[in-house]
């Protein structure tokens, strides 16, 4: 039976309609990563290059009332990350399924999703382990083991920024357009065949 009409009009608003839906969503929800990845790695960069300096230099707090100042700070800021990681990963998650046609990004975005499991585990590492061995140490009033928690936090901090760095590289360069569109011909397919044209006999 065919379709009228009005009834071809209602099916391709419908469609239109789910594509733009469907468009907006996934839209959202790369602001959404996008947001997350920005408030991880910039509290990050604020509290390591702006606060520390900030309570240790420029206050007239004490060293220690400083040390456990930042150190709290810290302990509030990994809930921050935790969230920030988790939301990451569920948006990474959910929009996989898009980059199945392109293997270059499929590749990139799994090579993105472990880097965000080792972000997420090197925040663990520094903040919900390292600090509380920290605090004890302080505590204790062991300098040598101290000084070797200091450098250990240190290093954990660089290595999470850095990969978080590397995340937003990745995260830019998926949202660019796929390299090269179409696959590249062979050689044998592009080339045309090459016929030799036999010259015609006279006739005597």
């Amino acid at each position: 039976m065919p379709l009228s009409p009005n009834r071809l009009d209602k099916i391709f608003s419908i469609l239109y309609t789910t594509l733009i839906m469907k468009k907006t969503v996934v839209g959202l929800f790369d602001t959404l990563h996008t947001l997350a990845l920005a408030l991880w790695l910039g509290g990050l960069v604020v509290l390591t290059l702006l606060v520390a300096p900030i309570l240790f230099q420029g206050t007239a707090l004490s060293e220690a009332d400083a040390r456990e100042v930042y150190a709290l700070l810290l302990g509030r800021f990994v809930y921050w990350a935790d969230a920030c990681g988790v939301t990451m990963l569920a948006v990474q998650f959910l929009l996989r399924r898009r980059f199945e046609k392109n293997q270059t990004h499929f590749v990139t975005d799994g090579v993105r999703q472990l880097l965000t499991f080792v972000a997420l585990l090197l925040a663990e590492m520094s903040f919900r382990n390292l600090l509380p061995n920290l605090k004890t140490s302080r505590r204790v009033g062991e300098l040598a083991h101290i000084l070797r928690l200091e450098g250990t936090y240190a290093v954990l901090v660089v290595s999470q920024a850095g990969v978080l760095l590397l995340i937003a590289i990745l995260t830019v360069t998926l949202s660019l357009p796929a390299f090269g569109g179409a696959s590249r011909r062979s050689i044998a397919e592009t080339e045309e065949p090459v016929t030799t044209q036999r010259r015609p006999r006279r006739r005597r």
